[in-house]
């Protein structure tokens, strides 16, 4: 066996157990907010600031469409241009964390799919100065 058995069995051991981090918000999320659907990531965005949970809808759509869009969506084409003029108009009403990079993530995200649709809305909205 040698000195090296038992040790490298035990670093085995621990190497297999993997720790939960109490900052991970990922297993408490509630099942309502996860989509892998652009129209639905859209309403989250449209949600009403005023109702309960319109931080939780404006969060989760934030975070979703980078990770839809990498699938390349169905809908992608159709929702694309209401999605970026969405994200254009949002402000960060709810002052969430991280808020700018997540919203930036999800317009890059929607522009290098379909830069043939959003670039003229991009270039018509920066011209207009309609950003939040």
């Amino acid at each position: 066996m040698g000195t090296n058995g038992p040790a490298s069995h035990a670093e085995s051991d621990d190497e297999s157990i993997k720790g939960f981090e109490i900052e991970d918000e990922s297993h408490f999320v509630d099942k309502k907010f996860k989509t892998n659907y652009l129209r639905d990531c859209l309403e989250f965005l449209r949600y009403p600031e005023s109702k309960p949970d319109a931080w939780k809808r404006h969060k989760y759509g934030l975070e979703r469409i980078p990770v839809i869009m990498a699938h390349k969506p169905f809908d992608g084409r159709d929702l694309a241009v209401s999605l970026i003029k969405e994200l254009l108009q949002l402000p960060n009403s709810f002052n969430l964390e991280g808020f700018d990079e997540k919203k930036s993530a999800a317009v890059q995200a929607i522009a290098v799919c379909y830069p043939q649709l959003v670039v003229p809305e991009l270039g018509v909205t920066v011209s207009s100065k309609k950003l939040s």
